[in-house]
């Protein structure tokens, strides 16, 4: 168990203190989303740098975008490092995950 305190500044200038207790496994589940992210962020699209936008053009079916050249292989790396970050099912992924306690700040 590891207990987190938070100084919360509400916008009446009052403040709070607020208590988070974090179990072993939402440590877990927090240090196997922080190594996914860590994955992610290394994503040869990213280092490679994103597509830019070459042209717009409105058809008849919508928008269409001309990107300047980039490597699909990169486009794959990079859906398969987010998986576990948006997918609930994933290890590690916080999507969806309901916490166990609700916090609130009343106004004054």
């Amino acid at each position: 168990m590891k207990t987190v305190k938070l100084k919360a500044k509400l916008k009446n200038g009052h403040s709070e203190i607020i208590i988070l207790t974090f179990d072993d496994n939402d440590l877990r589940i927090l240090k196997l989303f922080q190594d996914n992210f860590d994955r992610f962020m290394t994503a040869r699209f990213f280092e490679k740098g994103i597509p830019s936008i070459k042209k717009i053009n409105w058809e008849a079916g919508g928008m269409q975008f001309t990107f300047a050249d980039f490597d699909y292989q990169d486009v794959f790396e990079l859906l398969h490092l987010a998986r576990p970050i948006f997918l609930s099912q994933e290890p590690g992924s916080p999507v969806n995950r309901k916490p166990k306690t609700v916090l609130t700040a009343a106004s004054y």
